[in-house]
């Protein structure tokens, strides 16, 4: 279950503690930004190029943290929980509302806006793959969603 006060400061993970470090956030919109220039190179479109990039980065983050379980370096020190979490439950041991879980939700949220903004007026298909996408990376996010499996998929 979710922890709702802060942790002690550093991560013991070390899956996970990269996260917490100083320059994580400038890289994370870098690779945002990155991932917007590429596909802008591809599509001609202002709005298009945002909408692909959210998409994209959706469907990257919803595989590498609420899909994928366990670390890619099992070790005896760590305790057996972390091969059946994903990386967001590994993510500051659990704690809920720290500064790195709160980055990691509003990009998402921005990048919405941002290609509904760019896309104006957006067309329905526009507006549902972004919000379907955008809504099966919040989703997850959530409390009440902390370590559940629905309909047991991607369980044990």
């Amino acid at each position: 279950s979710p922890r709702s006060r802060f942790p002690a400061p550093g991560d013991l993970n070390n899956f996970t503690s990269w996260a917490q470090r100083k320059g994580f956030r400038y890289m994370y919109v870098f690779f945002v930004f990155l991932i917007y220039l590429v596909a802008r190179i591809f599509v001609s479109d202002n709005g298009t190029s945002w909408s692909a990039t959210l998409v994209i980065h959706n469907l990257i983050t919803f595989v590498f943290f609420h899909w994928i379980k366990g670390t890619p370096e099992a070790s005896m020190l760590m305790e057996d929980k972390v091969v059946t979490q994903t990386f967001w439950e590994q993510l500051e041991d659990g704690y809920l509302g720290t500064p790195t879980r709160r980055f990691l939700a509003f990009v998402p949220i921005v990048l919405f806006t941002i290609a509904l903004m760019a896309s104006h007026p957006a067309t329905l298909t526009t507006l549902v793959v972004n919000t379907g996408t955008t809504l099966a990376v919040l989703l997850p996010k959530t409390e009440f969603l902390f370590g559940v499996r629905i309909f047991g998929i991607n369980a044990d």
